[in-house]
């Protein structure tokens, strides 16, 4: 993935960023490159026209099986509030719109 420096996080995505920072970043990478044990959440087949807010919501509550990758299948994050997901789910996709609006988003 090219480089991605998507500037301060708005307040409104503060909470979304330090759930998925607890949860997310040791499997999908700090800024969702996918540097570690899953694949990239800034990948095209995870943007909202391939992947809903809905089938995020599920794959974070229920798990998901293996698709596109070979990380295997993703299981449920138990540690994860269902109504804390929505807030993970809206700071990925700020991290998506950014980095492929350019690699900026938001004020630095």
């Amino acid at each position: 993935m090219a480089a991605f420096n998507p500037g301060r996080t708005p307040v409104e995505f503060q909470r979304g960023a330090a759930l998925y920072g607890s949860f997310c970043a040791s499997c999908h990478g700090a800024l969702g490159k996918g540097q570690g044990l899953g694949p990239p959440l800034l990948d095209t087949l995870f943007l909202p026209d391939r992947i809903s807010d809905a089938q995020m919501t599920s794959a974070v509550l229920l798990g998901s099986p293996q698709r596109h990758w070979n990380y295997g299948a993703m299981p449920p994050v138990a540690r994860v509030q269902p109504a804390e997901v929505p807030q993970v789910v809206a700071y990925v996709r700020w991290l998506q719109s950014g980095y492929h609006a350019g690699g900026t988003t938001g004020s630095r």
